[in-house]
């Protein structure tokens, strides 16, 4: 069975399991579906290189990804970015809208100052303590996400709904 495009943009804090979320996602659906993120960027020869210079530019190229793929309406699209600020992705959401695509926003929430150490240790991205804590601090709250506590029992309801 084939599902119709849709849209997911996932939210969380760096290592909080979007990635692994978006891929098991992806896994799940039935049709064509593509993962997009600003990291896709920093991707050089299978090796990530962060520069914090260049990322306007590579949610830029997100966004224009995103647009490509939206417009086209073939593909689902996760959109696996931070997005720790409603205004963040507020763009890829109103798009996919007014294309008339389903859109479901999935949080990873980051519950206290324990859960971002946590998180902290199992990221990939080398994202300073520091700034985990200041958008743990000043995360914006999306009435409309699901919060994904455990991303593994989101995915085996996802694929009961679709069987």
């Amino acid at each position: 069975m084939t599902i119709a495009p849709q849209v997911f943009i996932l939210r969380g804090l760096s290592g909080s399991g979007k990635s692994t979320l978006a891929r098991q996602l992806k896994g799940s659906l039935h049709g064509r579906t593509v993962i997009i993120s600003a990291d896709d960027y920093f991707q050089q020869s299978g090796e990530y290189c962060f520069d914090p210079e260049k990322l306007a530019v590579a949610h830029r190229q997100c966004y224009e990804r995103f647009v490509e793929l939206v417009d086209s309406h073939q593909y689902s699209v996760i959109v696996d970015n931070t997005n720790s600020k409603l205004w963040h992705y507020a763009k890829f959401y109103y798009l996919a809208r007014a294309g008339n695509l389903p859109v479901t926003t999935l949080e990873i929430p980051c519950l206290d100052m324990a859960t971002v150490y946590f998180y902290h240790s199992r990221s990939r991205h080398q994202v300073p303590l520091y700034v985990m804590r200041r958008m743990y601090f000043s995360w914006e709250h999306d009435s409309r996400a699901t919060l994904v506590l455990n991303p593994f029992s989101y995915i085996k309801k996802m694929k009961q709904m679709t069987a």
